[in-house]
């Protein structure tokens, strides 16, 4: 059976041989191709699934991850593939410049040949073959000089591709040549032409020599200082330079704090300083008072009886406009005051009409005295004194006017009717008013007046002599003083008795007359006088000041010592004793030559200016002081007891004293700023702080 299938298997061989010999020796066998067996056959791109390894990127497509798929026809569809070089259309995108037959609206022209025909390579890229070369495309042609690729002048190949004087053009590019004395180019200078640069200053430097180098670059090492090299120098007119701010700080441009910065022009720059005075912010800390505007605050803030208050340009208040106190005057229960602009204010007691308000009422505060007869009010007063219940002024007409109570004549208006507005004072006939007054002083009782030649008058209470006209008398007029008169000075008027400074025919001297129980005349006795009376002890007595008490007097003597004399009572003389009385002047504990410059008394207590010095190194103060009877607190040193010798007033601080005033038992004082402050008894409001309660140190006086 094996052999029968093998014969059989040799058999279908050998038949297959003879079959394709005889085939390929002369018979033609017809084959035929069929798109779509899954065979890649002569004349297919593909078929079916079959591509034949080829891609969209083997194919030239730009996207090598499309989908290559075959068509129908056993042709590649490329349709998935996208965009390829060669398929006329530019793709920018790809780095394409032209493609196939578009050239992307280019010419030769528009790339800067001559002429010709621009073309496309197979790489889409522009072809210059056949484009004719221009000045300008890096092709030197016969006639340049030079071609650098532009048609830019300066660069050694001007816009007509020549070579430009100064350079060296080799193959497209240009040099320039150093050391021909002309300066092109790169070059800053060229030899002894040093172009722009003709001394330091033209390179921001301050001194120094430029040169050039052999490269032609400026050589600027021999220039020296300039902004920017962190020294300040001055003398160059360099506020700073960088660091170097040359010790300046922002308080030195009127900031409180803050660092200066230098600026790029060597300036001073104060951006980061802060706080300053103008920029509207009140810096207290830094020791503004205002800034800009007052703050609402006003002359009556700091005690002054009105005007205008500002804020200078130093942010410190300005009260050069705002009025002022000129005048303090103490009277019995009352008390006046003048101010700057010669209007005369007064407060406390009332009851006689010596406020000139045109009422009988107590005021507690100042209230502005009414003009003569109560027409509008009182103006153009240089001098006021208050006194017992009555208070005259001194006109700058040199008319003398008085007010207020007018018992025993005092008002010297011709009759004994008091008067609750100010009145004329009548002249001895009473044929018009006193005329010429240079000066003038209320006491208690009475009153006097001088003139500018030196005649004095005194009127009202005379029971004691007072009045100097040689008897005791009552005057409801001015009585001329008898026995001595012309030369008088200044006078004050005490309870009872008068004193006068005086100096005739190159003779000075001081006389006193009317009661003299306690020695008050300072003559050496304790006998009464009706007529004036020389004080002779010291020799030579001549005083300044005058202040007369209820039976003391006090002066201030021309070589500023401090005298007090009469009764002793309650130490109000001031040496050290409350007895006996001194029939002479006598000196005020501690108030030395020299060291005193202002005294006032009142019925039992005196006061004055004392040039104190104290400190290291030495500075000198003037200080109130006062001594004598201080049952309501009329000294002032916060207590209620007396003193044989001068007290401090309290509280006054640094304030300079200006005035001091006094008759009966409160005392006033006016400060060189011009605000006033009164202590002492207060029953009747004449402290004028808008309270009835005494007060042992000063207080101050409520601005109208």
């Amino acid at each position: 059976m094996a052999m029968l299938f093998s014969t059989h298997r040799t058999f279908f061989f050998c038949l297959g041989l003879v079959i394709l010999a005889l085939s390929g020796c002369k018979t033609k066998v017809s084959t035929q191709e069929h798109c779509g067996d899954g065979f890649v056959d002569p004349g297919e791109e593909c078929d079916g699934p079959e591509l034949g390894e080829a891609t969209c990127g083997t194919l030239g497509y730009y996207d090598t991850l499309a989908q290559l798929t075959c068509a129908s026809d056993c042709m590649f569809d490329v349709s998935l593939c996208g965009e390829r070089c060669g398929d006329n259309r530019v793709d920018i995108g790809r780095g394409e410049q032209c493609d196939s037959l578009q050239l992307n609206g280019q010419t030769c022209q528009t790339q800067g040949y001559a002429g010709g025909t621009l073309l496309c390579s197979a790489g889409c890229q522009f072809d210059f073959a056949s484009c004719t070369s221009a000045c300008g495309d890096r092709v030197q042609q016969p006639g340049e000089g030079c071609d650098d690729g532009n048609r830019a002048a300066g660069d050694g190949c001007d816009p007509g591709c020549q070579i430009e004087d100064g350079w060296s053009c080799t193959e497209g590019l240009c040099t320039e040549i150093c050391g021909d004395g002309t300066v092109i180019g790169q070059e800053t200078c060229d030899g002894t032409n040093l172009g722009l640069v003709q001394d330091c200053t033209d390179a921001g430097f301050y001194r120094g020599e430029p040169a050039c180098g052999d490269d032609c670059r400026l050589d600027l090492s021999g220039c020296e200082g300039r902004c920017g090299d962190e020294i300040a120098e001055s003398f160059e007119g360099e506020a700073c330079d960088g660091a170097d701010l040359a010790g300046l700080t922002c308080g030195d441009y009127g900031f409180y704090h803050g660092e200066l910065t230098c600026s790029e022009s060597c300036a001073v720059s104060t951006d980061d300083c802060l706080g300053t005075c103008g920029d509207g912010q009140t810096d207290l800390a830094d020791g503004e008072e205002c800034d800009l505007s007052t703050g609402g605050r006003d002359c009556e803030f700091f005690r002054l009886p009105g005007g205008l208050l500002a804020c200078s340009d130093t942010c410190s208040f300005d009260r050069s406009a705002c009025l002022t106190w000129a005048q303090v005057s103490a009277g019995g229960n009352h008390t006046c005051a003048r101010r700057s602009d010669d209007t005369v204010w007064c407060w406390g007691d009332n009851t006689y009409g010596q406020l000139g308000d045109a009422t009988l009422f107590p005021r507690l505060t100042p209230v502005q005295v009414k003009g003569v007869g109560g027409a509008g009010f009182l103006g153009g007063i240089v001098s006021l004194h208050a006194g017992g219940s009555h208070t005259c002024a001194l006109a700058s007409s040199g008319a003398a006017l008085c007010w207020g109570y007018n018992g025993n004549g005092r008002l010297g208006t011709g009759n004994t009717v008091n008067s609750n507005t100010p009145l004329f004072v009548r002249n001895p006939a009473n044929t018009g008013t006193l005329v010429d007054v240079a000066f003038l002083h209320a006491g208690p009782r009475h009153s006097c007046a001088g003139t500018n030649a030196g005649i004095l008058y005194c009127w009202g209470f005379n029971n004691e002599g007072q009045l100097g006209t040689g008897d005791s008398g009552d005057r409801n007029l001015p009585g001329l003083v008898s026995t001595v008169n012309g030369g008088y000075l200044s006078v004050a008027c005490g309870e009872a008795h008068t004193c006068a400074a005086r100096e005739e025919g190159g003779v000075s001297g001081v006389y006193c007359w009317g009661r003299n129980n306690h020695g008050q005349l300072g003559i050496g006795t304790v006998s009464s006088a009706l007529t004036p009376q020389l004080i002779t002890s010291p020799v030579g007595f001549i005083a300044r000041e005058l202040a007369a008490g209820a039976n003391h007097t006090c002066a201030r003597a021309t070589n500023d010592s401090g005298y007090c004399w009469g009764d002793a009572t309650y130490g109000k003389l001031g040496n050290l004793r409350t007895t006996p009385d001194v029939l002479v002047p006598g000196g005020i504990h501690g108030f030395h030559s020299g060291t005193t410059f202002f005294v006032v008394v009142g019925s039992d207590h005196s006061c004055g200016f004392f040039l104190e010095t104290s400190g290291v190194p030495p500075v000198t103060h003037m200080r109130a002081m006062c001594w004598g009877s201080n049952l309501y607190g009329q000294l002032g040193d916060g207590t209620t007891n007396d003193s044989t010798f001068p007290q401090a007033v309290a509280t006054l601080g640094e304030d300079e004293p200006l005035q001091l005033s006094a008759l009966g038992t409160h005392t006033c004082l006016l400060d060189t700023v011009g605000r006033i402050r009164c202590w002492g008894a207060n029953a009747f409001g004449q402290l004028g702080n808008n309270s009835l309660v005494s007060s042992e140190v000063p207080v101050w006086i409520e601005v109208p």
